[in-house]
Protein backbone atom coordinates (compact mmCIF):
# COMPACT_ATOMS: atom_id res chain seq x y z
CA UNK A 1 0.00 0.00 0.00
CA UNK A 2 1.49 3.30 -1.02
CA UNK A 3 0.92 5.93 1.66
CA UNK A 4 0.01 9.55 1.09
CA UNK A 5 3.32 10.83 2.45
CA UNK A 6 5.48 12.75 -0.03
CA UNK A 7 8.58 10.97 -1.23
CA UNK A 8 11.69 11.58 -3.30
CA UNK A 9 10.86 10.26 -6.74
CA UNK A 10 14.47 9.91 -7.78
CA UNK A 11 15.42 7.52 -4.99
CA UNK A 12 12.38 5.24 -4.72
CA UNK A 13 12.58 1.70 -6.07
CA UNK A 14 10.75 -1.63 -5.85
CA UNK A 15 11.05 -5.21 -6.97
CA UNK A 16 8.02 -7.08 -8.30
CA UNK A 17 8.14 -10.75 -9.30
CA UNK A 18 11.89 -10.54 -9.84
CA UNK A 19 11.77 -7.34 -11.87
CA UNK A 20 13.37 -4.30 -10.28
CA UNK A 21 12.20 -0.77 -11.01
CA UNK A 22 12.66 2.88 -10.10
CA UNK A 23 10.07 5.63 -9.79
CA UNK A 24 11.76 8.54 -11.54
CA UNK A 25 10.81 11.90 -13.04
CA UNK A 26 13.20 11.68 -15.98
CA UNK A 27 11.25 10.86 -19.14
CA UNK A 28 14.45 10.18 -21.07
CA UNK A 29 15.42 7.23 -18.84
CA UNK A 30 12.02 5.50 -18.66
CA UNK A 31 13.06 2.49 -20.75
CA UNK A 32 14.21 -0.93 -19.66
CA UNK A 33 17.69 -1.40 -18.24
CA UNK A 34 20.11 -4.15 -19.14
CA UNK A 35 19.67 -5.74 -15.67
CA UNK A 36 15.92 -6.38 -16.04
CA UNK A 37 15.03 -3.08 -14.40
CA UNK A 38 12.35 -0.64 -15.49
CA UNK A 39 11.60 2.97 -14.73
CA UNK A 40 8.20 4.62 -14.23
CA UNK A 41 7.81 8.08 -15.72
CA UNK A 42 5.92 10.30 -13.22
CA UNK A 43 7.04 13.64 -14.67
CA UNK A 44 3.43 14.55 -15.44
CA UNK A 45 2.00 13.21 -12.18
CA UNK A 46 0.81 15.48 -9.36
CA UNK A 47 -0.82 13.00 -6.96
CA UNK A 48 0.10 9.77 -5.19
CA UNK A 49 -2.91 8.07 -6.82
CA UNK A 50 -1.49 8.81 -10.27
CA UNK A 51 1.94 7.53 -9.23
CA UNK A 52 0.43 4.27 -8.00
CA UNK A 53 -1.55 3.76 -11.20
CA UNK A 54 1.54 4.46 -13.33
CA UNK A 55 3.38 1.81 -11.33
CA UNK A 56 0.55 -0.67 -11.97
CA UNK A 57 0.61 0.02 -15.71
CA UNK A 58 4.40 -0.35 -15.85
CA UNK A 59 4.24 -3.75 -14.10
CA UNK A 60 1.63 -4.95 -16.61
CA UNK A 61 3.65 -3.67 -19.57
CA UNK A 62 6.98 -5.05 -18.31
CA UNK A 63 5.98 -8.50 -17.02
CA UNK A 64 4.16 -11.02 -19.22
CA UNK A 65 2.76 -12.73 -16.10
CA UNK A 66 0.49 -9.73 -15.60
CA UNK A 67 -2.22 -8.48 -17.90
CA UNK A 68 -5.36 -6.39 -17.57
CA UNK A 69 -7.62 -9.45 -17.86
CA UNK A 70 -6.40 -11.60 -14.97
CA UNK A 71 -6.12 -8.66 -12.55
CA UNK A 72 -3.19 -10.15 -10.64
CA UNK A 73 -2.32 -6.53 -9.91
CA UNK A 74 -5.01 -3.86 -9.65
CA UNK A 75 -6.03 -0.76 -7.78
CA UNK A 76 -8.06 -1.24 -4.63
CA UNK A 77 -11.73 -0.35 -4.90
CA UNK A 78 -11.51 1.31 -1.48
CA UNK A 79 -8.60 3.65 -2.10
CA UNK A 80 -6.75 4.66 -5.24
CA UNK A 81 -3.40 4.69 -3.40
CA UNK A 82 -3.44 0.95 -2.71
CA UNK A 83 -2.22 -1.81 -5.03
CA UNK A 84 -3.80 -5.24 -4.72
CA UNK A 85 -1.72 -8.29 -5.65
CA UNK A 86 -3.79 -11.45 -6.13
CA UNK A 87 -2.38 -14.75 -7.27
CA UNK A 88 -4.26 -16.67 -9.96
CA UNK A 89 -3.49 -20.16 -8.70
CA UNK A 90 -0.61 -20.81 -11.10
CA UNK A 91 2.37 -18.83 -9.82
CA UNK A 92 3.12 -16.83 -6.68
CA UNK A 93 4.01 -13.12 -6.77
CA UNK A 94 7.01 -11.80 -4.86
CA UNK A 95 7.13 -8.10 -3.99
CA UNK A 96 9.95 -6.12 -2.39
CA UNK A 97 8.78 -2.56 -1.54
CA UNK A 98 11.59 -1.72 0.88
CA UNK A 99 13.14 0.77 -1.56
CA UNK A 100 10.07 3.05 -1.49
CA UNK A 101 11.07 5.83 0.91
CA UNK A 102 10.45 9.54 1.28
CA UNK A 103 13.10 12.27 1.29
CA UNK A 104 13.84 11.59 5.00
CA UNK A 105 14.50 7.89 4.39
CA UNK A 106 11.21 6.78 5.98
CA UNK A 107 9.39 4.00 4.15
CA UNK A 108 6.11 5.05 2.57
CA UNK A 109 4.38 1.66 2.46
CA UNK A 110 2.72 -0.31 5.24
CA UNK A 111 4.85 -3.33 4.33
CA UNK A 112 8.28 -3.08 5.94
CA UNK A 113 9.77 -6.22 4.35
CA UNK A 114 9.49 -8.16 1.13
CA UNK A 115 6.55 -10.56 0.86
CA UNK A 116 5.10 -13.19 -1.44
CA UNK A 117 1.47 -13.43 -2.44
CA UNK A 118 0.65 -17.08 -1.83
CA UNK A 119 -0.86 -19.27 -4.47
CA UNK A 120 -4.57 -19.81 -4.14
CA UNK A 121 -5.58 -23.12 -2.62
CA UNK A 122 -7.85 -25.03 -5.01
CA UNK A 123 -9.99 -26.02 -2.04
CA UNK A 124 -11.13 -22.42 -1.68
CA UNK A 125 -11.44 -21.42 -5.33
CA UNK A 126 -14.35 -21.90 -7.70
CA UNK A 127 -12.14 -23.03 -10.56
CA UNK A 128 -9.11 -25.16 -11.48
CA UNK A 129 -6.44 -24.04 -13.93
CA UNK A 130 -4.23 -26.12 -16.21
CA UNK A 131 -1.25 -24.22 -17.60
CA UNK A 132 0.33 -25.67 -20.77
CA UNK A 133 4.08 -25.34 -21.20
CA UNK A 134 4.03 -26.28 -24.91
CA UNK A 135 1.79 -27.49 -27.73
CA UNK A 136 0.71 -31.12 -27.14
CA UNK A 137 1.91 -33.82 -29.54
CA UNK A 138 0.06 -36.57 -31.37
CA UNK A 139 -1.08 -39.23 -28.92
CA UNK A 140 -1.50 -36.88 -25.99
CA UNK A 141 -4.97 -36.71 -24.49
CA UNK A 142 -7.01 -35.30 -21.61
CA UNK A 143 -9.97 -36.90 -19.85
CA UNK A 144 -12.20 -34.19 -18.39
CA UNK A 145 -15.38 -35.17 -16.53
CA UNK A 146 -15.32 -38.60 -18.20
CA UNK A 147 -14.90 -37.35 -21.80
CA UNK A 148 -11.61 -37.99 -23.65
CA UNK A 149 -10.09 -35.27 -25.84
CA UNK A 150 -7.34 -36.50 -28.19
CA UNK A 151 -4.62 -34.26 -29.64
CA UNK A 152 -3.52 -35.11 -33.16
CA UNK A 153 -1.70 -33.56 -36.08
CA UNK A 154 -3.36 -33.14 -39.46
CA UNK A 155 -6.72 -32.33 -37.85
CA UNK A 156 -8.47 -29.31 -39.30
CA UNK A 157 -8.95 -26.47 -36.84
CA UNK A 158 -12.51 -26.53 -35.50
CA UNK A 159 -13.53 -23.70 -33.21
CA UNK A 160 -17.16 -24.93 -33.16
CA UNK A 161 -16.26 -27.93 -30.98
CA UNK A 162 -18.10 -30.43 -33.19
CA UNK A 163 -15.77 -33.30 -32.18
CA UNK A 164 -13.36 -34.30 -29.43
CA UNK A 165 -10.29 -34.50 -31.66
CA UNK A 166 -8.15 -31.47 -30.99
CA UNK A 167 -6.12 -29.69 -33.69
CA UNK A 168 -2.43 -29.18 -32.82
CA UNK A 169 -0.97 -27.78 -36.07
CA UNK A 170 -0.72 -24.25 -34.80
CA UNK A 171 0.32 -22.06 -31.91
CA UNK A 172 -0.75 -22.98 -28.39
CA UNK A 173 -3.50 -20.37 -28.10
CA UNK A 174 -5.29 -21.78 -31.19
CA UNK A 175 -4.90 -25.35 -29.91
CA UNK A 176 -6.48 -24.39 -26.59
CA UNK A 177 -9.25 -22.47 -28.40
CA UNK A 178 -10.20 -25.74 -30.16
CA UNK A 179 -10.05 -27.63 -26.83
CA UNK A 180 -12.20 -25.03 -25.11
CA UNK A 181 -14.85 -25.19 -27.85
CA UNK A 182 -14.84 -29.00 -27.75
CA UNK A 183 -15.40 -29.10 -23.98
CA UNK A 184 -18.27 -26.60 -24.15
CA UNK A 185 -19.93 -28.44 -27.06
CA UNK A 186 -19.57 -32.04 -25.88
CA UNK A 187 -20.13 -31.77 -22.13
CA UNK A 188 -23.54 -30.51 -21.02
CA UNK A 189 -22.12 -29.53 -17.64
CA UNK A 190 -19.91 -26.86 -19.20
CA UNK A 191 -20.72 -23.79 -21.24
CA UNK A 192 -18.71 -20.92 -22.72
CA UNK A 193 -18.70 -19.17 -19.33
CA UNK A 194 -17.54 -22.12 -17.22
CA UNK A 195 -14.58 -23.08 -19.47
CA UNK A 196 -12.22 -20.24 -20.32
CA UNK A 197 -8.71 -19.42 -21.51
CA UNK A 198 -6.20 -16.92 -20.24
CA UNK A 199 -2.63 -15.85 -20.81
CA UNK A 200 -0.13 -16.30 -17.98
CA UNK A 201 3.57 -15.79 -18.56
CA UNK A 202 3.05 -15.60 -22.29
CA UNK A 203 1.52 -13.08 -24.70
CA UNK A 204 -0.85 -15.83 -25.92
CA UNK A 205 -3.45 -17.96 -24.16
CA UNK A 206 -1.75 -20.87 -22.42
CA UNK A 207 -4.00 -21.61 -19.43
CA UNK A 208 -7.24 -23.62 -19.42
CA UNK A 209 -9.68 -22.58 -16.67
CA UNK A 210 -12.46 -24.98 -15.64
CA UNK A 211 -15.12 -24.01 -13.13
CA UNK A 212 -16.29 -26.26 -10.34
CA UNK A 213 -19.78 -27.70 -10.74
CA UNK A 214 -22.57 -25.46 -9.56
CA UNK A 215 -24.16 -28.26 -7.51
CA UNK A 216 -20.94 -28.93 -5.58
CA UNK A 217 -20.34 -32.43 -7.02
CA UNK A 218 -16.89 -33.69 -7.99
CA UNK A 219 -15.29 -34.37 -11.36
CA UNK A 220 -11.75 -35.32 -12.40
CA UNK A 221 -9.15 -34.25 -14.94
CA UNK A 222 -6.61 -36.78 -16.24
CA UNK A 223 -3.65 -35.75 -18.41
CA UNK A 224 -2.12 -38.53 -20.52
CA UNK A 225 1.25 -37.88 -22.14
CA UNK A 226 1.20 -34.17 -21.35
CA UNK A 227 3.56 -32.48 -18.97
CA UNK A 228 1.91 -29.46 -17.44
CA UNK A 229 2.43 -27.68 -14.12
CA UNK A 230 0.46 -29.22 -11.30
CA UNK A 231 -2.22 -26.99 -9.71
CA UNK A 232 -1.59 -25.95 -6.15
CA UNK A 233 -2.59 -28.61 -3.66
CA UNK A 234 -4.18 -27.88 -0.25
CA UNK A 235 -0.83 -28.45 1.49
CA UNK A 236 0.83 -25.83 -0.75
CA UNK A 237 2.87 -28.33 -2.78
CA UNK A 238 3.07 -28.18 -6.54
CA UNK A 239 5.08 -29.84 -9.31
CA UNK A 240 4.06 -31.53 -12.55
CA UNK A 241 1.35 -33.97 -13.52
CA UNK A 242 1.38 -36.63 -16.21
CA UNK A 243 -1.37 -39.23 -15.74
CA UNK A 244 -2.62 -38.87 -12.19
CA UNK A 245 -6.08 -37.44 -11.57
CA UNK A 246 -6.86 -33.87 -10.55
CA UNK A 247 -10.02 -33.78 -8.46
CA UNK A 248 -12.10 -30.66 -9.00
CA UNK A 249 -14.45 -29.70 -6.21
CA UNK A 250 -14.81 -26.44 -4.33
CA UNK A 251 -15.11 -27.21 -0.65
CA UNK A 252 -17.69 -25.25 1.38
CA UNK A 253 -16.35 -22.73 3.88
CA UNK A 254 -18.24 -24.47 6.70
CA UNK A 255 -20.22 -27.70 6.43
CA UNK A 256 -22.48 -29.39 8.97
CA UNK A 257 -23.56 -32.93 9.73
CA UNK A 258 -27.19 -34.06 9.69
CA UNK A 259 -27.15 -33.44 13.45
CA UNK A 260 -26.33 -29.78 12.92
CA UNK A 261 -22.74 -30.03 14.14
CA UNK A 262 -19.85 -28.53 12.13
CA UNK A 263 -17.74 -31.24 10.51
CA UNK A 264 -15.46 -29.16 8.27
CA UNK A 265 -13.85 -25.72 8.42
CA UNK A 266 -12.20 -24.56 5.18
CA UNK A 267 -11.58 -20.97 6.22
CA UNK A 268 -7.92 -20.02 6.12
CA UNK A 269 -8.21 -16.24 5.90
CA UNK A 270 -10.72 -13.51 6.66
CA UNK A 271 -10.80 -10.32 4.59
CA UNK A 272 -12.11 -7.37 6.65
CA UNK A 273 -12.53 -4.15 4.70
CA UNK A 274 -13.68 -0.54 5.04
CA UNK A 275 -11.47 0.32 8.01
CA UNK A 276 -9.46 3.52 8.04
CA UNK A 277 -6.10 1.74 8.23
CA UNK A 278 -7.05 -1.66 6.86
CA UNK A 279 -5.07 -4.51 8.35
CA UNK A 280 -3.27 -2.10 10.69
CA UNK A 281 -6.45 -1.94 12.78
CA UNK A 282 -6.07 -5.61 13.64
CA UNK A 283 -2.37 -6.34 13.56
CA UNK A 284 0.26 -4.63 15.68
CA UNK A 285 3.15 -5.19 13.30
CA UNK A 286 5.77 -4.21 15.86
CA UNK A 287 4.72 -6.86 18.39
CA UNK A 288 3.01 -9.19 15.95
CA UNK A 289 -0.05 -9.20 18.18
CA UNK A 290 -3.26 -10.22 16.46
CA UNK A 291 -6.11 -8.02 17.66
CA UNK A 292 -9.00 -10.09 16.27
CA UNK A 293 -9.67 -13.78 16.84
CA UNK A 294 -12.31 -16.00 15.26
CA UNK A 295 -13.43 -19.13 17.07
CA UNK A 296 -15.79 -21.30 15.02
CA UNK A 297 -15.75 -24.01 17.69
CA UNK A 298 -14.59 -27.61 17.67
CA UNK A 299 -15.42 -30.05 14.91
CA UNK A 300 -18.40 -32.27 15.72
CA UNK A 301 -19.14 -30.36 18.91
CA UNK A 302 -21.83 -27.79 19.66
CA UNK A 303 -19.47 -25.28 21.30
CA UNK A 304 -19.28 -22.84 18.40
CA UNK A 305 -21.32 -22.55 15.22
CA UNK A 306 -24.26 -24.93 14.94
CA UNK A 307 -27.10 -25.43 12.50
CA UNK A 308 -29.94 -26.97 14.47
CA UNK A 309 -33.49 -27.22 13.16
CA UNK A 310 -36.28 -27.83 15.68
CA UNK A 311 -39.84 -26.79 16.46
CA UNK A 312 -40.33 -23.66 18.50
CA UNK A 313 -43.15 -21.51 19.87
CA UNK A 314 -43.05 -17.72 19.81
CA UNK A 315 -43.00 -16.08 23.23
CA UNK A 316 -44.89 -13.05 22.04
CA UNK A 317 -46.18 -11.62 18.78
CA UNK A 318 -46.06 -8.01 17.75
CA UNK A 319 -48.57 -7.51 14.96
CA UNK A 320 -47.68 -4.91 12.39
CA UNK A 321 -50.73 -4.31 10.22
CA UNK A 322 -54.10 -6.04 9.82
CA UNK A 323 -56.38 -7.46 7.14
CA UNK A 324 -58.77 -5.28 5.17
CA UNK A 325 -61.80 -4.19 7.19
CA UNK A 326 -65.15 -2.51 6.43
CA UNK A 327 -67.01 0.03 8.54
CA UNK A 328 -69.14 -1.74 11.17
CA UNK A 329 -70.35 0.92 13.59
CA UNK A 330 -69.77 4.12 15.54
CA UNK A 331 -69.39 4.92 19.20
CA UNK A 332 -69.18 8.22 21.12
CA UNK A 333 -67.63 8.53 24.56
CA UNK A 334 -68.39 11.03 27.33
CA UNK A 335 -66.01 13.71 26.05
CA UNK A 336 -67.50 13.59 22.55
CA UNK A 337 -64.83 11.55 20.78
CA UNK A 338 -66.38 9.67 17.88
CA UNK A 339 -64.66 6.36 17.08
CA UNK A 340 -65.26 4.30 13.93
CA UNK A 341 -65.42 0.52 14.37
CA UNK A 342 -64.29 -1.94 11.65
CA UNK A 343 -65.05 -5.65 11.28
CA UNK A 344 -61.34 -6.59 11.46
CA UNK A 345 -61.15 -5.40 15.06
CA UNK A 346 -59.49 -2.07 14.25
CA UNK A 347 -60.80 1.23 15.65
CA UNK A 348 -60.03 4.75 14.52
CA UNK A 349 -60.99 8.11 16.06
CA UNK A 350 -62.59 10.29 13.39
CA UNK A 351 -64.06 13.38 15.10
CA UNK A 352 -64.65 15.03 18.46
CA UNK A 353 -68.04 16.69 19.05
CA UNK A 354 -67.60 20.11 20.67
CA UNK A 355 -69.89 21.32 23.50
CA UNK A 356 -71.29 24.87 23.11
CA UNK A 357 -71.66 26.97 26.26
CA UNK A 358 -72.90 30.52 26.88
CA UNK A 359 -72.35 32.99 29.66
CA UNK A 360 -76.14 33.44 30.11
CA UNK A 361 -78.11 30.47 28.82
CA UNK A 362 -81.35 32.12 29.97
CA UNK A 363 -80.74 34.87 27.41
CA UNK A 364 -81.00 32.52 24.43
CA UNK A 365 -83.81 33.15 21.96
CA UNK A 366 -86.25 30.27 21.50
CA UNK A 367 -87.22 29.22 17.99
CA UNK A 368 -89.65 26.60 16.71
CA UNK A 369 -88.38 23.08 16.58
CA UNK A 370 -86.71 23.41 19.98
CA UNK A 371 -83.92 25.50 18.49
CA UNK A 372 -82.15 28.34 20.30
CA UNK A 373 -80.32 31.33 18.91
CA UNK A 374 -77.56 33.32 20.56
CA UNK A 375 -78.48 36.87 21.51
CA UNK A 376 -76.71 39.88 22.94
CA UNK A 377 -78.06 38.91 26.35
CA UNK A 378 -76.74 35.33 26.13
CA UNK A 379 -73.29 36.33 24.97
CA UNK A 380 -71.15 34.65 22.33
CA UNK A 381 -70.87 30.91 22.05
CA UNK A 382 -67.83 29.15 23.49
CA UNK A 383 -66.90 25.69 22.14
CA UNK A 384 -65.48 23.38 24.78
CA UNK A 385 -64.44 19.78 25.12
CA UNK A 386 -67.32 17.80 26.60
CA UNK A 387 -66.96 16.55 30.18
CA UNK A 388 -64.33 19.19 30.83
CA UNK A 389 -64.78 22.29 32.98
CA UNK A 390 -68.28 23.81 32.77
CA UNK A 391 -69.23 21.60 29.81
CA UNK A 392 -71.36 18.55 30.50
CA UNK A 393 -70.99 15.03 29.18
CA UNK A 394 -72.23 13.64 25.90
CA UNK A 395 -74.31 10.50 26.43
CA UNK A 396 -74.94 8.47 23.29
CA UNK A 397 -78.35 6.88 22.70
CA UNK A 398 -80.13 9.17 25.20
CA UNK A 399 -82.49 12.16 24.77
CA UNK A 400 -82.89 14.91 27.34
CA UNK A 401 -86.47 15.82 28.31
CA UNK A 402 -85.77 19.48 27.87
CA UNK A 403 -85.04 18.93 24.20
CA UNK A 404 -88.58 17.61 23.47
CA UNK A 405 -91.24 19.96 21.95
CA UNK A 406 -94.34 18.89 23.92
CA UNK A 407 -96.81 20.51 21.49
CA UNK A 408 -95.29 18.81 18.50
CA UNK A 409 -95.18 15.47 20.23
CA UNK A 410 -98.90 15.72 21.30
CA UNK A 411 -99.88 16.63 17.74
CA UNK A 412 -98.07 13.55 16.43
CA UNK A 413 -99.78 11.40 19.09
CA UNK A 414 -103.27 12.69 18.11
CA UNK A 415 -102.62 11.95 14.44
CA UNK A 416 -101.53 8.43 15.28
CA UNK A 417 -104.54 7.96 17.57
CA UNK A 418 -106.96 9.06 14.85
CA UNK A 419 -105.35 6.69 12.38
CA UNK A 420 -105.64 3.85 14.86
CA UNK A 421 -109.33 4.61 15.51
CA UNK A 422 -110.11 4.63 11.79
CA UNK A 423 -108.32 1.35 11.28
CA UNK A 424 -110.19 -0.19 14.21
CA UNK A 425 -113.52 1.00 12.75
CA UNK A 426 -112.72 -0.65 9.41
CA UNK A 427 -111.98 -3.93 11.15
CA UNK A 428 -115.26 -3.73 13.09
CA UNK A 429 -117.31 -3.03 9.92
CA UNK A 430 -115.69 -5.92 8.10
CA UNK A 431 -116.51 -8.21 11.02
CA UNK A 432 -120.20 -7.18 10.96
CA UNK A 433 -120.39 -7.80 7.21
CA UNK A 434 -118.94 -11.29 7.60
CA UNK A 435 -121.39 -12.13 10.41
CA UNK A 436 -124.36 -10.98 8.33
CA UNK A 437 -123.21 -13.10 5.41
CA UNK A 438 -123.05 -16.19 7.61
CA UNK A 439 -126.62 -15.61 8.90
CA UNK A 440 -127.94 -15.23 5.35
CA UNK A 441 -126.41 -18.61 4.40
CA UNK A 442 -128.04 -20.35 7.33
Amino acid sequence: TLGSTGYSVGASSWTTDGNAGNIVADVNTAGAGTDNTFQVDISGSTTVSTDVDLLRLKVIASDADFDTANERIRLSSGTSTTLIFEDDGIEGISVDPTGLKDSTGTRITNQSTSFTTSKQDRVYTDFTQIKFAAVPTTGDSMIINGITYNFTTGEAEDTTGADTTIYIDGPLDRVLADLRAAIAANDLEFDSNSVRLRASGSPHDNTLILDSKANGSTYTISVLGLTVPKPTEPDGTSGFISSNLITVQTEPAISFTSSGLPNKFNIAELDIRNFSNGAANFDDDANNVKQITLDFGTLNEANGMTQFGAAFSPVFINQNGSRFGTFAGLTVNANGLMTALFDNGETRPIFQIPMATFVNVNGLESKSGNVWNATEASGDVTLRVADNGPAGQIVQGALEASTVDIGEEFTKMIVVQRAFSASAKIISTADDMLEELLRTKR
